[in-house]
């Protein structure tokens, strides 16, 4: 018994030693809200010096009427770390099956249907003079059906 109480223990503290070197994305393609309680929580991330931007991703979805709306965790029913690992991820990597599937749920909850979305990157500027705003950055957009 105090074989295997000292094998989980081991797999325990080499699972956060993964994580606390940001090993998992490098070895495992799943999301990292699978890992949890291990995985990179923000207090592993790395220091940011000055000029570093401090990345907010959001997404806007275009509805047939040409109208553009933000499209947030709360519209799709996910916390913030599922909307980072699958929403964001989906966008990033222009996938259109997975970006169809986070559309239908915004269909079903909000009402109104989306026919592409798009992933932007903003935030802060980390200065001397404290952070500044970061001008908007488009990184993807993903067209759902033609038009």
């Amino acid at each position: 018994m105090t074989r295997v109480v000292s094998f989980v223990i081991s797999v325990i503290l080499t699972l956060q030693l993964a994580a606390s070197f940001d090993l998992f994305p490098r070895f495992l393609s799943r999301p990292s809200h699978f890992l949890w309680p291990v995985m990179n929580y923000p207090m592993y991330s790395s220091a940011h010096y000055e000029g570093a931007v401090i990345a907010r991703y959001r997404v806007f979805g275009r509805t047939a009427d040409g109208s553009e709306v933000q499209v947030t965790a709360d519209d799709l029913g996910l916390n913030f770390r599922k909307f980072q690992d699958l929403t964001i991820a989906a966008l990033r990597d222009r996938d259109v099956r997975r970006a169809a599937a986070f559309a239908e749920i915004y269909r079903v909850r909000m009402g109104t249907r989306l026919v592409a979305m798009r992933l932007e990157r903003d935030g802060y500027v980390l200065t001397r003079d404290g952070l500044q705003p970061a001008p908007p950055v488009r990184l993807s957009a993903v067209l759902l059906q033609a038009q």
